[in-house]
């Protein structure tokens, strides 16, 4: 049943950037939260947590297409629901099948596991690249139409939401997705412009593009995005299949530059006028800002950090771990370095 015992917040792909800042949240609220990951170790925000947070999580290792372990670990912990975290986003493409097994596939076995075991909730981490291109940049809310034809990655959210909604309308299982925008933060490892602009700042070297300064991005802060998460677990007003999560408007990267700038008043940044060049995808994904007023209203979601809080924590986190500056300076090289 849904009620007494169960405790558990099973958060499904815990280990990475995302879940591990959403199972700090969870923890750090008094919630027993269980990882399941691939890595049966527990990483990223929860490396620095205190002793007493990362206490509170347990960190199961196991495949998302492993059932019997899958189903175990919800059984045996008392787990109350879920959240779907887990995904293949860079390789996808390279590697569609292996998308299809974790992104859908998976999310079929966390939902028949929710209808199995009575789960009170299954939150999904879409993502707002099922949106598609857009030609006019203006607030997109979640009845948009949908053309997630960017890549593979974006297919298979898309499939998991639809797949998800059948599993609530057919089972009653609860079922709701989240749709972030260029989730931000510590624990990335991705090639966003305003990675690639913070990391110069803090490695203390300029930055120097041709073109880009007017390309407008909406990105989301990853604790406010696990806030969103949080929240859209505990609420009692979920009206809508899915929501919005994101800073709610569009930072171009001139901006983002000068945010920086307050930080590092040394800093040079470059860039000519207009969008990326290339690589392509940045034209590809060009969307307006996400209208998050479905997430204030049912949610009580509100961005704490937004972009200019998200850069100054994000900026202090790198300067306390000058290896995760090292890595991230590295990783910049594949593939987005090429922005020309």
């Amino acid at each position: 049943s849904k009620k007494g015992t169960r405790m558990g917040i099973l958060v499904v792909g815990g280990s990475g950037f995302i879940g591990s800042h959403l199972c700090r949240i969870l923890a750090e609220r008094g919630e027993e939260v269980v990882s399941y990951d691939v890595s049966a170790r527990p990483l990223g925000a929860l490396l620095d947590a205190p002793e007493n947070v990362r206490a509170k999580v347990k960190v199961v290792g196991g495949s998302v297409n492993d059932i019997p372990k899958l189903f175990r670990t919800i059984k045996d912990n008392k787990v109350e629901g879920l959240v779907y975290v887990a995904a293949v986003l860079l390789e996808a493409d390279e590697m569609p099948t292996e998308a299809l097994r974790v992104n859908v596939e998976g999310v079929a076995n966390a939902c028949e596991g929710a209808r199995l075991f009575d789960l009170r909730r299954v939150v999904y981490f879409s993502s707002q690249g099922v949106y598609g291109a857009r030609d006019v940049l203006e607030p997109v809310s979640e009845n948009a139409t949908l053309e997630p034809t960017a890549g593979m990655y974006q297919m298979t959210k898309y499939l998991a939401e639809r797949l998800g909604e059948q599993y609530e309308r057919q089972y009653g299982v609860s079922f709701v997705s989240l749709r972030p925008s260029m989730v931000f933060g510590p624990g990335q490892r991705l090639y966003y412009p305003l990675n690639m602009i913070l990391a110069h700042a803090v490695a203390r070297t300029s930055f120097a593009r041709p073109n880009g300064a007017d390309h407008p991005i909406d990105y989301t802060y990853v604790k406010d995005c696990a806030e969103g998460a949080a929240l859209a677990y505990k609420s009692e007003k979920i009206k809508s299949p899915a929501y919005n999560i994101s800073s709610g408007r569009l930072t171009t990267n001139a901006q983002v530059a000068e945010v920086v700038k307050k930080l590092y008043p040394g800093f040079r940044a470059e860039m000519g006028s207009g969008l990326i060049g290339s690589p392509i995808l940045w034209k590809r994904i060009l969307t307006g800002p996400l209208n998050l007023e479905l997430a204030r209203r049912d949610l009580g979601y509100r961005p704490q950090y937004g972009v200019e809080g998200g850069i100054a924590d994000y900026s202090s986190y790198l300067n306390a771990h000058p290896q995760e500056l090292l890595q991230m300076t590295s990783a910049l090289v594949h593939p987005g370095e090429d922005w020309k």
